[in-house]
């Protein structure tokens, strides 16, 4: 489970909390990927309820776990069974060792395991919306599977990172090393 990976499914459900509308959803889509017209796989609407609901999905089964509850897992599996997971092909060690060197400059690091949604036929709306949702359901996937491994579940062992509401109502991820949330 890599610190990163926890952060991106946590900071798509705390801006979810900032929505005030359905609508309002959508200004989260760059300018660029905002087309659901030139190509009739999923028109809008369709593109909209699919990560609102998937959204609120995650959302539950989090709430779920670590009330130590019985997850969704019909639910969670239905959207876990679309993934494709590819290893990136990096055939040039200098490519590769700029493109990680890049990603560290940044905060982060280098996938080489990525979703990769084979969705050549979606308009650039919903390929950006699927792909997010399925990047999200895979990441908290990983969650919990950390979640539940755990010797004292629904506890925390110490030293295991996991994801806490902070008093702002904010997810933040709690790492191994550190008392405090990092990011958010």
């Amino acid at each position: 489970m890599y610190p990163d990976q926890q952060r991106f499914w946590t900071a798509l459900l705390n801006l979810q909390r900032t929505w005030a509308s359905d609508d309002a959803a959508m200004a989260f889509i760059p300018p660029r990927f905002r087309d659901f017209e030139s190509k009739p796989d999923w028109p809008r609407p369709k593109a909209q309820a699919y990560l609102l609901n998937n959204l609120e999905l995650i959302r539950e089964n989090y709430r779920r776990l670590e009330a130590g509850e019985p997850l969704e897992y019909e639910l969670l599996n239905h959207g876990l069974a679309d993934l494709t997971l590819r290893l990136q092909p990096w055939t040039n060690p200098t490519d590769l060792k700029r493109a990680a060197t890049a990603k560290t400059e940044l905060g982060g690091r280098l996938e080489v395991l990525q979703v990769t949604p084979e969705m050549e036929s979606a308009n650039p709306g919903t390929r950006y919306i699927r792909a997010t949702i399925q990047r999200s359901f895979y990441y908290f996937a990983q969650y919990v599977d950390s979640r539940l491994s755990d010797p004292h579940y629904p506890e925390v062992s110490p030293g295991r990172p996991h994801v806490r509401v902070d008093p702002a109502g904010d997810l933040v991820l709690v790492t191994a090393t550190a008392s405090e949330p990092t990011g958010g």
